[in-house]
C-alpha cells in the first residue's frame, strides 16, 4: 500500500484493515514495524488509545497483543541527518 500523503487517522484505518485481510489469508500479524515519520507516530498513537506504546490490542483478536516499533535503521538515520545539519 502507498501512504504517501495519508493522515495518521487514514493510516490508523490501513493498520487495522490489512491485518484483517491478511488473516483471512491465514497468516497472524504480530508486529507492524514503521519508520518515525509523523504520520506513522500519530496512526500507532490511535491504535494505542493516544499512547505511543509498544503494545496494544490486537485489532484482529481481542485476546493476543499487537507489537509497534520503529526500525532501528531509519532512527539512526534520522539522528545522524540532524547530527549533520547542526554544528555540535
Amino acid at each position: 500500500y502507498f501512504t504517501k500523503g495519508l493522515t495518521g487517522p487514514q493510516l490508523d484505518e490501513l493498520l487495522i484493515f490489512v491485518p484483517e485481510k491478511v488473516k483471512v489469508c491465514g497468516f497472524r500479524v504480530i508486529r507492524l514495524v514503521s519508520d518515525n515519520r509523523k504520520v506513522n507516530a500519530n496512526a500507532m498513537k490511535l491504535l494505542g488509545d493516544s499512547h505511543l506504546t509498544y503494545r496494544v490490542e490486537h485489532p484482529c483478536d481481542c485476546d493476543r497483543l499487537l507489537f509497534l516499533s520503529f526500525d532501528p535503521c531509519h532512527v539512526l538515520k534520522k539522528m545522524l541527518i540532524l547530527f549533520l545539519a547542526h554544528d555540535f
